[in-house]
């Protein structure tokens, strides 16, 4: 303190050294500096300190609100040096007490407050707001409040960046009530490409909003291509707010909408309104109705337009009643116009009827096929040597029918003693009795042997 009243800052600073590393005296020695007018002699001496090994955190936080208050210009650079060295929450009570708004927000973003920092951007736009770390501080904020206020914050101070803050909030935000607030406000055009983005969703709000503004810029084009990629609108109300539009195109697409929604008829009269012949016929093909392909191939003939009649031939030719083709080429001439139908009609009927006869052959070689196998098994079972002749014969001798082995082998097990003669033939039944009902002493189907047996065949 003698050093400084007698001005000898450079002995004053080398005792000082030894104070700032104590922290109970740092705030006295910074306050005696400050009483006597000469603060730039203790930043200096605090400058010094931060290279020391025994600085803490007191010497880094103290110099910060020093810069904060006389010099700072040089804050913000001090805090993204020593930010981990930092007392955070006095440092902000510093910066908010001399309004440096900007090294506030820095401050909140590091300390995990987005919320503060946000909202610092937006009150005190002209100082702390940058469009760059805005985005980035807007997607960790927890108050879901905010988004809406960012939302109408850029729409008064930065609207020519509002796609971007729409885009950065697509997953954070209600699109519904973005998109209805958009509508409400008047500014689709100004977010189309923002609403191009999340129309991928098929948000019906969504939709409607983009073919709103395709309407009303005249951009059928673009009008087409979100009613064929994203169908979820109100397309019968569409259909009736183009069906009338000075433009053709927009014509043709109510009678796109209609076909789509079912109203087939409205959409051909609306294409023979036009004349566009090509449209009416896709659409009665799309309809599946004989009736209206014949009210159109009527409409065609009464207008002697030969080609589009012929088109209609070719286009729905499934729902064409031949001989109504044939009718109207014989009473209004139109034969050679008729004719590559009926080249058709004949070529297909030859067609089926070839499949028809292929069908019928394939039948009967299944059939054929299947006689042969079946005789064929029953000859295999009769032939000499096969298993059913060897082990399911009807009686003891193993052979069909009960006859004795060739050359009188006898049967595995020995000859019985009552057989004699040759072959091993079985005696004649006792004098005066039969064989037993249902069968002879000789076996076969159903019958009995002599000796005991019951084996049938």
């Amino acid at each position: 303190m003698a050093c400084v009243a007698a001005q000898e800052y450079k002995l004053a600073n080398t005792a000082a050294m030894n104070i700032i590393v104590h922290p109970d005296e740092l705030e006295g020695l910074i306050k005696h500096y400050e009483s006597l007018g000469v603060t730039n002699e203790m930043i200096a001496v605090l400058e010094a300190g931060v290279s020391l090994e025994r600085a803490h955190i007191g010497i880094f936080t103290e110099l910060a609100i020093l810069y904060a208050k006389h010099r700072p210009e040089k804050l913000m650079e001090h805090c993204k040096t020593y930010m981990q060295k930092l007392n955070t929450t006095k440092l902000l009570r510093a910066c908010q007490k001399f309004m440096l708004w900007k090294e506030a927000v820095y401050l909140y973003s590091h300390y995990n407050e987005f919320d503060q920092a946000v909202t610092i951007m937006m009150e005190h736009s002209p100082i702390a707001f940058n469009h760059e770390t805005y985005l980035q501080l807007i997607t960790k904020v927890s108050n879901n409040d905010l988004y809406y206020k960012s939302i109408n914050f850029y729409l008064e101070e930065q609207p020519l960046q509002i796609n971007e803050l729409l885009k950065a909030l697509a997953n954070k935000i209600d699109l519904v009530k973005c998109t209805s607030s958009i509508r409400r406000l008047g500014i689709v055009q100004l977010c189309e490409p923002f609403l191009k983005i999340v129309q991928q969703t098929n948000t019906k709000e969504i939709n409607e909003a983009l073919n709103e503004l395709y309407l009303d810029i005249e951009d059928y084009e673009s009008l087409r291509e979100s009613i064929e990629k994203y169908p979820n609108i109100d397309s019968y109300n569409l259909a009736k707010a183009t069906e009338s539009h000075h433009l053709l195109e927009f014509r043709r697409i109510a009678a796109y909408l209609y076909r789509k929604n079912g109203k087939f008829e409205q959409s051909i009269n609306l294409s023979k309104k036009d004349e566009i012949y090509r449209d009416a016929i896709e659409t009665a093909q799309e309809a599946d109705n004989t009736k209206i392909v014949e009210e159109l191939l009527k409409f065609f003939v009464e207008r002697n337009e030969k080609e589009f009649f012929a088109a209609t031939l070719y286009t729905c030719y499934e729902y064409v009643k031949p001989d109504l083709a044939l009718e109207y080429a014989w009473r209004f001439n139109m034969y050679e116009y008729v004719m590559p139908f009926i080249i058709q009609m004949v070529s297909e009927q030859r067609t089926r009827e070839n499949e028809i006869k292929k069908e019928q052959t394939k039948e009967k070689d299944k059939v054929t096929t299947t006689t042969l196998d079946f005789v064929s098994h029953d000859l295999e079972l009769m032939m000499p040597g096969s298993q059913l002749m060897i082990t399911g014969g009807a009686n003891n001798y193993g052979s069909v029918g009960g006859m004795p082995p060739m050359g009188g082998i006898p049967p595995m097990g020995g000859i019985p003693p009552q057989m004699g003669g040759l072959g091993g033939m079985p005696p004649m039944p006792p004098m005066g009795g039969m064989p037993p009902m249902g069968g002879s002493m000789m076996g076969g189907f159903g019958q009995t042997s002599p000796y005991g047996s019951n084996r049938q065949f």
